[in-house]
């Protein structure tokens, strides 16, 4: 089950978002048992990036998965600000 937390105010096609996520992850011959995709923006993904990996800078996306391979539950954590800067 893939769950989607939009609260940015910035709109993507779900439906694209979950057939790209479950072909990258099938590619890895892994299994979605639980996935939330969460929208932060670049400032709050670089906070959590600081916090939990003590990295000072960007990133367009954070995972942590909670499960051992292949199985996958988990949280993917995505700046779409940084995704479009990043094209």
């Amino acid at each position: 089950m893939i769950n989607h937390f939009i609260n940015k105010g910035i709109e993507y096609p779900i439906e694209l978002l979950d057939q790209i996520t479950k072909q990258t992850f099938g590619d890895y011959d892994m299994i979605i048992r639980n996935l939330n995709i969460i929208q932060y923006t670049d400032d709050e993904l670089l906070n959590l990036n600081k916090e939990v990996l003590n990295h000072n800078y960007y990133t367009d996306i954070l995972t942590f998965n909670y499960l051992e391979k292949p199985d996958v539950d988990g949280e993917l954590f995505i700046s779409f600000e940084r995704v479009r800067d990043n094209q």
